[in-house]
């Protein structure tokens, strides 16, 4: 895909895609938020909209919701630096060779999930049952 997209574009391109989520959560948020006080808002006669200021200060006020959006873009922003000074690292390791550039991450990769997959086996079970 860099080899379509420059380096510069793609990370102009993922701050566009997380806004667009952002717009989509705040859509929720003030749905829901129409749909839970449809009975009251139509005994005072109100339409229940509400502006997108509004919604943000809504959002904004939510504790929960600036938590997931907060783990998200520090997760995010961390594993995509992390992953970029990898792959530079490996591609100047292999100097530019593309068939073992693409063997060691594959064989990487795999290592990375086997290893997710085993602890998700045997520590997920074990933690739920603890904090339940």
């Amino acid at each position: 895909m860099l080899k379509f997209v420059s380096v510069i574009n793609l990370l102009l391109v993922v701050p566009a895609g997380f806004f667009v989520c952002l717009l989509c959560l705040f859509a929720c948020y003030g749905y829901s938020n129409g749909r839970t006080g449809e009975a009251e808002e139509e005994d005072k006669g109100d339409t229940g909209k509400q502006s997108v200021a509004g919604l943000l200060r809504a959002v904004a006020k939510d504790r929960y919701i600036l938590l997931i959006v907060g783990l998200f873009v520090f997760y995010n922003l961390t594993r995509d630096t992390l992953e970029y000074t990898t792959l530079s690292q490996i591609q100047a390791y292999f100097r530019q060779n593309e068939s073992l550039v693409a063997g060691f991450i594959g064989a990487m990769l795999s290592v990375r999930e086997i290893v997710t997959l085993v602890a998700r086996t045997f520590l997920s079970g074990r933690l739920l049952s603890v904090s339940a």
